[in-house]
């Protein structure tokens, strides 16, 4: 029986906020005392039943940190392991796993003077919210009403050698290791896998989604040539659910 990595986007793939829940949706996480991530009651159902198949291991990989990720109770739906920290950490049954840290903080190490001197110059400045060094691995940008955060974007990549994404109103500037097609390699190789499938809903994804031998996106909008196999969600299916149900059918074949 091939051995299966699922690596997943969490927000936008598996659970939403509370500014698109639906009649019936289920919340799974809160934030200072409010809802604040949803999910379908069937996706919590797919991904359990996903989670009893010894040959899959299936592992959210998130931009968020691990208090962020921490906050969300699955409960007896909880995957094993989780990517967070744009997939420099691990996290496992008993925590942060050491050697994956370890490992991670040698290939940041070089740009920690980089993510630095960008949060020192970034700061101090009226057009961003926020301004943080994610768990010691990247840097994020939260722009202020009124700034273009495309526009912001461009204008940050021509002074740095980081990778600056743009997500929403979010910036991310990530050093080359914190990449979640990176993650997803180091993840395949450490459990052995025979085929691996990724989901994703935004241009971060990319790099896990190009490297899968199966990419799940939703609708068109992430429609990319160099996917290997791409399967597209159906515009009236909630994607959590196109998903999971996918990754069960090839687990059963």
């Amino acid at each position: 029986m091939r051995k299966i990595l699922f690596t997943c986007d969490l927000d936008n793939t598996l659970l939403h906020s509370y500014k698109h829940k639906q009649d019936g949706d289920v919340c799974i996480e809160i934030l200072k005392e409010k809802e604040q991530g949803f999910t379908t009651p069937k996706t919590l159902e797919l991904l359990w039943q996903l989670n009893t198949y010894e040959n899959v291991c299936t592992v959210p990989l998130t931009t968020r940190s691990v208090e962020q990720y921490t906050r969300i109770k699955w409960g007896a739906a909880a995957p094993k392991t989780a990517l967070v920290t744009n997939g420099t950490l691990l996290l496992n049954g008993t925590g942060i796993d050491e050697q994956w840290w370890e490992d991670s903080l040698k290939t940041v190490l070089p740009l920690k003077e980089e993510l630095q001197r960008l949060y020192e110059l970034l700061s101090p400045q009226e057009s961003f919210i926020r301004v943080r060094i994610v768990d010691e691995m990247y840097l994020f940008v939260y722009c202020a009403q009124g700034v273009d955060p495309k526009e912001t974007a461009e204008q940050l990549q021509a002074l740095t050698s980081l990778n600056v994404q743009c997500a929403g109103k979010k910036i991310y500037l990530f050093p080359p290791a914190a990449n979640k097609g990176v993650a997803a390699a180091r993840m395949a190789e450490r459990i052995g896998a025979d085929f691996r499938i990724a989901a994703g809903d935004s241009a971060i994804d990319l790099p896990m989604l190009k490297a899968a031998d199966l990419a799940l996106i939703p609708y068109n909008d992430l429609i990319n040539e160099e996917y290997k196999q791409c399967a597209v969600c159906p515009i009236d299916k909630p994607f959590s659910e196109f998903v999971l149900e996918t990754v069960l059918g090839i687990c059963c074949e």
